[in-house]
């Protein structure tokens, strides 16, 4: 019991310095004693540091490391917040963020036809591990409103799909639209669903393709590649053209269909084998 009034004095002693007098009282009905003071200014009992002071030592991670986030602290503690506590704010206040945009814009009474997941690298500050693995997967509603089905970092995309499925907004053909990961595809195509490739990686993986095919010289590149940009990013502006048509718009996707299968047989008589076969995959 001294230790947790410990605890709570000093948020109880600033206040009262400030001009606030922290009173009990007690609930006629729960016969729970609480200081009313404390509870209208949300502060949390027994705990040494609160949520704003966490968000801001969170906030400040982000940008820096551990160790100077504990020396830029100093600013507004008196006390020194250690770096394994800071460590542990982030990971909770990660956690909190994560279910409130997860809940923010999602009707469970949806089924949802298109998913987006990604995955990228970034620095880390723990001592064995080279890169945070950062997977996100998230969907778009009728208001073209983002929505954050899933997110976790260095788990595998297998765990990031129990958690989406878990949340039963999607369809069971829904279409998956990424790149061309293989563990991704693996791991969130399962059952029924389908997969398309995004216009960005679509483009960056030919380009890589040319390169690796390894029998044309930079500027002949440079066109094949811009061909393929004008044949995707022609079908996208007509998406949104003819939404309202579609009769007109299933007409633009099989001419850029039949665009690309002759795409892909001229990349072949190039000799670009690989070229010719990823672009085939996307028919």
């Amino acid at each position: 019991m001294k230790e947790q009034e410990h605890q709570v004095e000093p948020s109880q002693h600033y206040l009262e310095k400030s001009g606030f007098k922290v009173d009990k009282i007690r609930d006629k009905h729960t016969k729970e004693i609480f200081k009313p003071v404390i509870h209208l200014l949300g502060i949390e009992p027994y705990k040494n540091y609160q949520k704003d002071i966490s968000f801001t030592s969170t906030d400040i991670a982000t940008k820096n490391t551990y160790r100077d986030t504990v020396y830029l602290m100093k600013n507004f503690l008196k006390d020194n917040l250690s770096p394994s506590t800071i460590n542990r704010r982030v990971i909770e206040t990660g956690k909190e963020i994560k279910e409130f945009i997860k809940n923010k814009n999602l009707d469970n009474d949806t089924e949802y036809e298109y998913f987006y997941a990604d995955g990228t690298k970034s620095h880390t500050q723990e001592p064995n591990l080279p890169k945070n693995d950062i997977k996100v997967s998230i969907t778009t509603n009728d208001k073209d409103e983002k929505i954050l089905l899933s997110c976790n970092v260095n788990k595998p995309w297998e765990e990031l799909n129990n958690e989406i499925n878990q949340l039963k907004v999607l369809k069971n053909d829904a279409t998956l639209v990424s790149d061309a990961e293989t563990e991704l595809k693996n791991a969130l195509c399962n059952n029924n669903r389908k997969y398309q490739i995004d216009t960005i990686h679509f483009i960056r993986d030919i380009n890589y393709k040319l390169w690796s095919d390894h029998n044309l010289d930079l500027d002949t590149r440079k066109k094949i590649k811009k061909y393929g940009e004008e044949i995707i990013y022609k079908l996208k502006n007509q998406t949104i053209k003819y939404s309202d048509n579609p009769e007109t718009l299933k007409k633009k996707i099989n001419e850029a269909v039949n665009k690309l299968k002759e795409f892909s047989q001229n990349l072949q008589d190039l000799g670009c084998n690989k070229t010719a076969k990823f672009v085939k995959k996307i028919f």
